[in-house]
């Protein structure tokens, strides 16, 4: 049996309480007695009350009453109603007053607020009083036919005020896991010779520990492996967003999912690697096999970890046999919870408790999660009383729903009725779905779960942060587990949510099905996709009373397109909306209807491509929350905004092209949160003075644009930043020489006076036009200071005093034009004399210093930077003495254009990473210092001929080094004779065209897994003895000279008698026109999965199939091949395993074997500058393709429709480019609709030079998302019977008859392309709503 959810302790007690409060209130009374229904209103105060003091035995009856079940969902709706009703009252009277506030300062005649659109008004409300009266009266009387009656006497108390806990941390203790922990690990030592990657399955139920045991296993072993990386994957197995997870930073930019891949597979090439994949549904063997291929290339030893729930899920992904994880034995249990409930593992001072804390922990029946969110629920409660009421409440007789444990509800229903409420919002939540605090508490606010009482100290949001910590601590939430500032809910707590939040909250998915079961939703949630239509969203149009929709993740950067039809039609319906959010949508205006959602109190455009607001935001009276971040083409802000003068958080960071500030920003008195502020010249716009009305603002604020010539020094002092005590990260940048002039007195003066508060965590100072700085910078009073930037104070002539600042950890300093020294002034007095002051800069763990032209002397005394992790110095040409000589814990050095440094320090023990650039090569000559070198990278080195001259000992001497690369030193000719570390596992040449001569050493590199050289076209020969078999990958291009290139020391495909096998599963060689290919006696090894070979004719491309290895392959990429002129028929067929072929510049190749089709395991094919090409095989092409490009072969004369792309049903993506007999058509596809596969998602033609119109028949592909034509110039017709429905982007580019008739409003086409999310035409930039044209 089903209950209704948040009844009594949460939605229905909370709503209640707050109706009955805003019923009493003097305010409310007064403007209903102009509506003339404060009769009605007075009725609802009195049959609430009565109602509210039943509402403890419902929410028990509700358990074993279906009757009383049903009433709690009928008055929680009613409770819902009546507050939109109270709140369009408060909103119209908020209006009227605003409105007549502007009226009065505009004009003397002031405002009449009685006009036929408030008569109007007052109509509709009187009429919806009155149905919500009848509806309250049925309500009441049926609480007296089912006998609900007020419980008499003091309830035990649900919550105490708890003390901090340490909860959060000990969410990390792992109890009884050894023997599970100690499994894996065996599992991971263990070697699989015969497959590509090794995958261990942990299986378990929900809240069993996978997680925990996943995040202990990559904890403990991570010494043992070179990349990890840890992925939450979900119920939404998101290939890209899977690939880019493990890539992390270095996928930053990137959104295509083969160049993801090849990164990745770049990346793990020849590296041992432990992936966690957590918590995996998918059983889709397809996605699986994408997702493995880049992961195919790591070293031997690379493991992947799989948790799931589901044994089909480890069959398809599984090598080992799965890891079956069991439930906590009792005695683990029961520390489990008497640490989450006392503190301690013990029951030594509760024995009184501990008979009922095993009873409990027997009915959690082992599961971790349970235990801990039973436990964190009774954490500081002593009372027996409450343990008992825990034990003995009815919820444990209830049978197990949806998967969710009786425990999970108990812990939920004993939670505070403030903080029922705000968990069950969080239904909308995806699972894995990772969160920030601040986020969540604004919705909370926005929804009105973070009520202050009278007399409270807390803000509201300060409550809401309360709140969030409350069920974190009781393990509602946890941390991610890569990002301690995101959290996440476990599966089991999201389906909580979701059970207790039924019928309220609604998640949009793929999967929904019966939507006439959710007429009450209120709050709901929709996962962005890359494009999103109108027919996605037709559910919304009929939750009317909705309030919340959000488009999920809150993800400010993405590539999603909404088609603006989605505003236009369905926002107008949503007239109660309170949340809207719409991040990360590429989206250049917002359209007016969206300014009518008057009771809209958070409104997310994070991450769009919004010019401008429209001046009908400061129609948003109620709104509370504004999301800007990102908005990187935001120039201007309304003047408008003034209005909204409950806004609390204005988030305007991260706004590049924003230009102004409105001056009406200063009547924003509520504000909190404003991070950047721009000072208006001329006095226009915002001013520095104005900042005295913004008292509130705490977190982050940067004020841009301070100029001497526009301000008054005191404005600065008024501006009272030193009574701002909540800011901990403030910046302050002076206009740039080119933007005004400086005078240096008054900016002295005005950075004196903009003095913060002591408690500032973060500073920035930039552009600063003085002298010097004032005292306060780096003052040691500001004991708070971590991070501190000082940049491009160009006329600065000595850095200030800043070794004093105990908890700086971070300092910036750049263009210091003047300075020549840096001393005593730097550390303090007297410091760099002997002086016996304490150590300077004890904290400090990172230093930059850069762009300081003048620089020539580093004093520093004895004990300075103990802690200096990592130091960079960049572009000081003329610095010459020496870095700091003890530096214990430096790690990470970086130089860079500091051409007269010739010494580093004489000892760096602990350094790991080096990189010179653009440097004297005398400075490399301390190489003897560095014993713990790993990676050492260096780049534009002048004059450099030989390597071991001015490194002594050689390379040799770092018996560490696991990473060289040596970039763009264009005089270098030996590395010498002396051997390489053979501790090397990644060797790069690039760019070095002098050097003609490798040392012939590479075999003895054991440790070696990826060899790149590339572009060092005078190098003759690599190895003469081969290469060692620890390699994975090797890569070489455009070495025109390279002669000979012998890997024979590595063993081949029967290599059984081999004491080392082959590592090596990527070889790459392009454009090396001199090499003699390879000997034709077992010249690969059996390990090899991908080959990119140049220079191939057709005898060496047989004689290359001939290879015993190459049946094992997966890619083959045939480039740069002039005399290549046909593929061997026979030999075709070993290729059975091939999942990609690509041929690339293969000028003189006639045609394609006809066993081709055969190849039933490829999936793309790509042929591009194959100018000899004729045709395709008369069997067609490999009926499992799933994409197929064809680009510039201008030969081919074979019609399309004899290409049978109708009979690859796989196939997704078609890319037909290039002028050729074949595209010599009028009409594409065809008006049947039978030339393509339906299964297409994306088409690109281009360069069709005689194409006049697109065909109907394109209606036929139900599945296309993706149309882009390009440069042909005589297309004029789009079908009249329109574009397939599922049609999301539409790229027109050089099409100059069909542009004029796609104009926006104008266009003949307009109306069958206007529905589309992403249009672009004739630019590379394409927008959702509002598209544009140049």
């Amino acid at each position: 049996m089903e209950v209704v959810a948040s009844v009594g302790g949460a939605l229905l007690s909370e709503s209640l309480k707050l109706l009955i409060e805003k019923l009493g209130s003097h305010d409310f009374l007064k403007y209903f007695r102009q509506a003339q229904v404060v009769a009605e209103l007075n009725s609802w105060a009195s049959l609430l009350k009565k109602i509210y003091a039943v509402l403890d035995d419902a929410e028990e009856k509700q358990m074993t009453s279906r009757l009383v079940s049903i009433w709690a969902t009928e008055l929680r709706d009613l409770a819902y109603d009546a507050e939109d009703v109270l709140d369009s009252f408060a909103t119209e009277q908020l209006q009227r007053k605003i409105k007549a506030e502007t009226a009065s300062a505009s004009t003397s005649k002031g405002f009449s607020a009685i006009n036929p659109r408030t008569l109007k008004f007052n109509a509709e409300m009187v009429s919806k009083v009155r149905e919500i009266t009848v509806r309250l009266q049925k309500i009441s009387a049926e609480k007296n036919h089912l006998d609900l009656k007020e419980i008499v006497g003091t309830k035990l108390p649900t919550t105490t005020e708890r003390l901090p806990t340490t909860s959060l941390v000990n969410e990390s203790k792992v109890y009884g896991r050894d023997e599970d922990w100690l499994g894996i690990l065996e599992l991971l030592r263990a070697n699989q010779t015969d497959v590509d990657v090794s995958v261990i399955p942990i299986i378990g139920m929900g809240g069993l520990g996978k997680t925990t045991l996943a995040q202990l296993v990559l904890s403990r072993a991570k010494s043992e492996f070179d990349v990890i990386a840890w992925v939450s994957v979900g119920e939404d197995f998101d290939v890209h967003r899977i690939t880019k997870t493990i890539l992390g930073s270095d996928g930053s930019g990137c959104n295509d999912l083969n160049s993801l891949q090849e990164k990745l597979k770049e990346k793990l090439s020849g590296k041992k690697f432990l992936i966690v994949l957590d918590d995996v549904w998918n059983e889709d063997y397809q996605k699986w096999v994408l997702c493995r291929a880049p992961l195919e290339t790591g070293a031997l030893g690379s493991k992947i970890l799989v948790t799931t729930r589901n044994s089909s899920v480890s069959s398809i992904m599984g090598t080992f046999p799965p890891y079956l994880l069991k439930e906590l034995a009792f005695n683990d249990c029961l520390h489990l919870f008497a640490d989450h409930a006392l503190g301690t593992t013990a029951f030594t001072a509760h024995s009184y408790l501990e008979e009922m804390a095993k009873e409990i922990v027997k009915r959690c029946r082992g599961l971790p999660l349970a235990i801990k969110a039973l436990g964190g629920m009774l954490r500081g409660k002593q009372n027996p009383k409450q343990w008992e009421e825990v034990l003995y409440s009815k919820i444990w007789d209830l049978p197990e729903t949806n998967g969710i444990l009786p425990a999970l509800r108990l812990s939920y229903h004993h939670l505070p009725s403030n903080l029922k409420r705000c968990f069950g919002y969080c239904a909308i939540l995806p699972k894995d779905m990772e969160f920030e605090e601040d986020e969540l508490v604004l919705l909370w606010l926005a929804e009105g779960f973070l009520v202050q009482r009278k007399h409270s100290e807390k803000s509201a949001k300060n409550l809401g942060h309360k709140y969030f910590h409350d069920l974190l601590s009781r393990s509602f939430f946890q941390q991610a587990s890569d990002n301690p500032s995101r959290f996440t809910m476990h599966d089991l707590m999201n389906d909580l949510a979701e059970y207790e939040s039924k019928g309220i909250c609604l998640r949009l998915d793929d999967k929904l099905e019966d939507t006439a079961s959710f007429p009450t939703v209120r709050y709901s949630s929709f996962r962005r996709h890359k494009y999103d239509l109108l027919q996605r969203f037709g559910v919304f149009a009929k939750l009317k009373n909705l309030r919340s929709l959000s488009a999920l993740p809150f993800t400010t950067y993405s590539d999603d397109f909404l088609s603006y039809k989605v505003l236009l039609e369905l926002v107008p319906k949503l007239k109660y909306l309170r949340v809207l959010s719409l991040a990360g949508y590429k989206m250049e205006e917002l359209p007016d209807v969206v300014f009518t959602l008057k009771q809209l109190r958070y409104l997310n455009l994070s991450g769009t491509d919004i010019v401008g607001l429209s001046e009908l935001v400061g129609e948003l009276f109620n709104l509370q929350t504004l999301r800007l971040h990102g908005c990187q083409n935001l120039v201007k802000l309304p003047r408008s905004i003034g209005n909204l003068i409950n806004l609390q958080w204005l988030d305007n960071s991260n706004t590049v092209s924003l230009q102004e500030l409105p001056a009406e920003v200063a009547k924003l008195t509520n504000l909190t949160i404003l991070p950047k502020v721009l000072v208006g010249k001329g006095g226009k716009g915002f001013r520095i003075v104005d900042l005295k009305n913004l008292s509130q603002l705490q977190g982050k604020l940067h004020i841009q644009g301070l100029c001497s010539n526009f301000m008054n020094i005191q404005d600065a002092e008024v501006a009272d930043l030193k009574g701002k005590q909540d800011l901990d990260d403030l910046g302050l940048e002076w206009c740039t020489d080119s933007q005004c002039s400086h005078d240096e007195t008054v900016e002295v003066k005005v950075l004196n006076l903009l003095r913060p508060h002591w408690k500032l965590k973060k500073l920035s100072i930039k552009f600063y036009g003085g002298v010097k700085f004032p005292v306060w910078v780096g003052d040691p009073t500001f004991a708070a200071m971590v991070h501190l930037e000082l940049l491009n104070c160009r006329k600065i002539r000595s850095v200030p005093l800043l070794g004093q600042l105990s908890l700086l950890t971070t300092l910036r300093l750049s263009g210091m034009n003047k300075v020549k020294e840096i001393g005593g002034e730097f550390y303090g007095n007297n410091i760099c004399t002997g002086s016996s002051l304490p150590c300077v800069f004890p904290a400090l763990e990172t230093l930059c210093i850069e762009d300081m032209p003048e620089w020539e002397k580093w004093s520093c005394p004895t004990e300075c930077f103990p802690k200096l992790v990592e130091l960079t110095i960049g572009n000081c040409p003329k610095l010459i003495g020496n870095l700091p000589n003890s530096l214990p814990c430096l790690q990470r050095l970086n130089i860079r254009g500091c051409q007269q440094m010739a010494d580093l320090p004489e000892t760096l023990a602990s350094l790991s990473a080096l990189s010179i650039t653009e440097c004297n090569k005398l400075i490399l000559r301390n190489g003897t210092s560095m014993e713990s070198l790993t990676t050492l990278r260096i780049t534009k080195i002048l004059k450099l001929v030989n390597l071991q001259e001015v490194m002594i000992h050689g390379l040799g001497a770092l018996s560490f080094l696991k990473e060289l690369g040596i970039d763009d030193c264009e005089d270098l000719m030996f590395l010498g004779e002396g051997p390489l570390p053979s501790s090397l596992e990644f060797l790069r040449l690039n760019r070095c065209p002098k050097l003609e001569k490798f040392p012939d050493v590479l075999h003895n590199l054991t440790h070696l897994k990826t060899l790149e050289f590339q572009n060092c076209q005078k190098l003759v020969s690599l190895s003469e003895r081969g290469l060692p078999s620890s390699l994975s990958r090797v890569w070489i291009s455009c070495c025109d000279s390279l002669k000979s290139f012998l890997i024979s020391n590595m063993n081949y495909a029967d290599n059984r008698n081999a004491e080392r096998p082959s590592q090596l599963e990527e070889l790459t060689i392009s454009g090396c026109s001199s090499l003699t290919i390879l000997p034709s006696t077992c010249p690969f090894p059996g390990s090899l999965k991908h080959l990119s070979i140049c220079s191939l004719t057709t005898q060496s491309l047989e004689d290359l199939l001939h290879h015993p290895v190459l049946p094992l392959l997966t890619e083959l990429s045939i480039t740069h091949s002039p005399e290549l002129e046909r593929f061997p028929e026979r030999e075709l067929l070993v290729l059975q395993t091939l999942t990609r072929l690509r041929f690339f510049f293969c000028e003189n190749l006639r045609s394609l074997p006809n066993q081709l089709p055969h190849l039933t395991s490829l999936r793309l094919l790509e042929i591009i500058l194959c100018e000899s090409l004729e045709s395709f095989p008369e069997g067609g092409l490999p009926l499992n393709l799933i994409m197929l490009t064809i680009t510039n072969c201008k030969s081919l004369k074979q019609p399309i429709s004899d290409w049978k792309l109708n009979r690859l049903t796989s196939l997704k993506r078609l890319s037909i480019v290039g002028e050729c007999p074949s595209t010599q058509v009028a009409s594409f596809p065809d008006d049947e609709g039978l030339l393509l596969p339906t299964s297409l998602t994306f088409i690109h033609i281009a360069h069709f030079s005689e194409l006049k119109s697109i065909s109907k028949g394109l209606m036929h592909l139900n599945c296309l998302e993706e149309l882009v034509i390009w440069h042909c110039p005589k297309l004029r017709s789009l079908p009249d019977e329109g574009l397939p429905p599922s049609l999301g982007c539409l790229k027109l580019y050089e099409c100059p008859l069909l542009k004029p008739k796609c104009a926006k409003q104008k266009g003949e086409y307009w109306p069958i392309i206007h529905h589309i999310p992403c249009v672009a035409i004739d630019t590379g930039e394409a927008y959702s709503y509002g598209w544009s044209e140049p």
